[in-house]
């Protein structure tokens, strides 16, 4: 619930991840089952058969790079996040993670084609934080400058490719 109350909405995939991570005994059934309920005590309601959201956002329709940079940061954090943080251009998204040795403070940047220079000012007053670009292609790192440590990352189907900056 935390994390949908962040991103407004997850697939049922992503709810599985997430639930996965703190226990690996859960299986699809039981998580459908428990969204089944969520639903029936009005915490949260399906969007469409894959997709939920909070009961209180009721025109949204399916954002897909919400749920692109959903995925990654279920990817880089191997779970549910410390904290997330949402809204706060240039970043899509913010979250930290703990990998044991050290909190993780990770911010995702939505790269559009042509959007690179852009992207490059704001992110100069960025500090202490690791960046993924969400590219559309490759071709596009070239065109992004920062001395901020960073990622970038692009779908290739049904997962994200990840490169080093």
């Amino acid at each position: 619930m935390r994390v949908l109350e962040k991103t407004r909405m997850l697939t049922v995939a992503q709810v599985f991840r997430i639930l996965r991570a703190s226990d690996e005994r859960v299986i699809e059934p039981h998580v459908i089952r428990l969204l089944r309920q969520l639903r029936y005590m009005q915490k949260l309601r399906f969007k469409t058969e894959d997709l939920v959201t909070l009961p209180s956002i009721i025109q949204q329709d399916r954002d897909p790079s919400i749920l692109a940079v959903t995925d990654i940061m279920l990817d880089i954090s191997k779970g549910t996040p410390l904290d997330i943080g949402c809204e706060s251009p240039p970043f899509a998204l913010r979250f930290l993670t703990d990998d044991g040795d050290r909190v993780g403070n990770y911010g995702i940047i939505i790269v559009k084609p042509g959007s690179e220079t852009m992207i490059n000012f704001q992110v100069e007053e960025v500090s202490n934080r690791t960046i993924i670009y969400l590219v559309d292609n490759i071709e596009q790192r070239a065109q992004i400058k920062t001395k901020q440590p960073h990622y970038f990352a692009v779908n290739d189907g049904d997962k994200y490719r990840y490169y080093a900056g």
